[in-house]
């Protein structure tokens, strides 16, 4: 079982790079400050979230929470989407460039984060839960949840851990990013990106959104409403 020290390490590394002067150069190579300040505040509220719906949130947890997206802190090696096909990809071709930029953060982490501080068992928990941030726990033949031990501690289900990681990853993007994004985007596109990952979110979080519980600009709340109004069963 990791050390808080050692995952402390892992965390503060994590985060002086995405607060770096270099990144923060690199990003704005290609972006805007805007955009810059929207991914650090994704990242902020992830973290906030996972610990708000896992209590006693594990430590591989933290760490993939702060992680799931560090691909886009080192924008040379980050999985790149071509800009102006974003929104526009089909269905298919959007899974696959989110799970090469899962599995690109993962080797980010190991490259440039881990550090040597952490056992295989907590590298294999992390792994599991980064290529599952987008899509959420695995599940059998009829939709329910499989049960998966985690293997560095032993003591929570790793499969619920991915779930709670998908669902504070969307809440996120529904919170922070979703505004700026349909400023630029349109409606339709903005539309069409919150019905690629609301399958996703557990129904439980699903109904919190739907019910109002979970607060959103009011716009996205517009869209979200359409949207949970059609598809309250899924």
């Amino acid at each position: 079982m990791e050390t808080e020290e050692a995952v402390s390490k892992i965390i503060e590394s994590i985060w002086s790079r995405y607060k770096s002067d270099n990144y923060k150069k690199e990003v704005l190579e290609f972006g805007t400050k805007q955009a810059y300040e929207i991914d650090l505040k994704h990242i902020e509220s992830t973290f906030e979230w996972v610990k708000t719906l896992f209590p006693g949130c594990p430590a591989a947890l933290r760490v993939a929470a702060i992680g799931h997206d560090i691909d886009r802190a080192w924008p040379q090696e980050m999985v790149k989407l071509d800009r102006s096909r974003k929104g526009r990809m089909g269905d298919e071709e959007f899974r696959l460039f989110k799970l090469a930029h899962a599995r690109n953060s993962f080797e980010m982490l190991m490259k440039y984060h881990f550090l040597g501080e952490v056992s295989a068992e907590f590298q294999v928990d992390v792994r599991f839960l980064v290529y599952n941030h987008e899509t959420g726990g695995l599940r059998n033949s009829e939709g329910q949840m499989l049960k998966i031990q985690d293997f560095s501690s032993e003591s929570y289900d790793l499969n619920m851990a991915a779930q709670t990681l998908t669902d504070s990853n969307q809440l996120a993007t529904l919170t922070d990013n979703l505004p700026a994004y349909l400023v630029y985007q349109g409606e339709e596109i903005t539309k069409k990106k919150i019905l690629s990952f609301w399958s996703y979110i557990s129904k439980g979080v699903r109904d919190r959104l739907i019910s109002g519980e979970i607060g959103l600009d009011s716009e996205i709340r517009r869209l979200v409403d359409e949207i949970g109004g059609t598809r309250k069963s899924t």
